[in-house]
């Protein structure tokens, strides 16, 4: 992984735990005490973390070897799957809120 790869990473990260942190108030409490939600919130926050300090680690050496470019794309993964995760849960919240008003 090159060094300009880490640096569009590294960027990506930060936006990942914006909007994990935006769709978070968003979504129903009684949701958000779910087993499922807390596995998903904890995940997102490690690999997010852990991908930005992994990631910052690449631009400041100029870039990652095959084994430890692996982990910070694994890492970017699990960001993105789980953020898509609670988009779909914040989908269907919205969904019974909206059956509650009827």
């Amino acid at each position: 992984m090159t060094e300009s790869t880490c640096a569009a990473l590294t960027a990506v990260f930060p936006l990942v735990l914006l909007a994990f942190l935006s769709e978070r108030r968003s979504l129903r409490r009684k949701l958000r005490r779910t087993r499922v939600y807390r596995r998903v919130n904890d995940w997102i926050s490690m690999a997010t973390i852990l991908g930005l300090g992994w990631t910052l680690v690449g631009v400041q050496l100029g870039g990652l070897t095959l084994g430890p470019a692996i982990v910070a794309w694994v890492l970017t993964a699990i960001s993105l799957v789980g953020l898509l995760a609670l988009a779909a849960m914040h989908a269907g919240s919205a969904e019974l809120d909206e059956s509650e008003i009827r």
